[in-house]
C-alpha cells in the first residue's frame, strides 16, 4: 500500500519559510533529529507602497537557486513550525512545480531554428545564439 504524499510549509529559524513535499511515510514521532524534504520552495513577502497603503504579494522561487538535486535533509533544531498545506496553497505549488520541470525540459530541448541553421552547412551562414529565459 502506497500512503499519499504530504505536502508541508515549514518555518526555519533562520527566517526562511518553505513549502515541500514529504513521502507518505513521514512521521515527526519517528524521526532521528533529521528530515528529508522534496522540492523544496522559497516563499518571499514583497511588499509595494501604492499611494496611502501597502501591498503585500507572495513570491515562490527554488529554495537553494543554484542546486539542481530535489531531495534534501535537514536538522530538526533548525525548524520552528511544520504546518499542513491548504488546498489552495498546495495547488500553487504543485503547479509551480510543474511549470519549472516544464521550463527545464524545454531547456533540455535543442531549439528548431539552430537545428535548421546548423544542418545547412553554409560557411557565411551563423547559428543565432540559444537565448535563456
Amino acid at each position: 500500500m502506497t500512503q499519499e504524499k504530504q505536502y508541508k510549509l515549514f518555518k526555519l529559524v533562520n527566517g526562511d519559510e518553505i513549502i515541500c513535499t514529504l513521502d507518505g511515510n513521514f512521521d515527526i514521532n519517528n524521526l532521528n533529529n533529521i528530515i528529508t524534504i522534496v522540492d523544496p520552495i522559497e516563499i518571499k513577502l514583497i511588499r509595494t507602497s501604492r499611494g496611502m497603503g501597502v501591498y503585500e504579494s507572495y513570491n515562490l522561487q527554488p529554495w537553494l537557486k543554484y542546486i539542481t538535486q530535489t531531495e534534501y535533509r535537514i536538522m530538526l533544531n533548525s525548524i520552528i513550525a511544520i504546518v499542513d498545506l491548504g488546498e489552495i496553497e498546495k495547488k500553487s505549488y504543485i503547479d509551480y512545480l510543474n511549470l519549472m520541470n516544464k521550463k527545464h525540459e524545454d531547456e533540455d530541448q535543442p531549439n528548431e531554428l539552430i537545428k535548421e541553421t546548423q544542418n545547412q552547412g553554409s560557411g557565411t551562414q551563423k547559428a543565432p545564439a540559444k537565448m535563456m529565459l
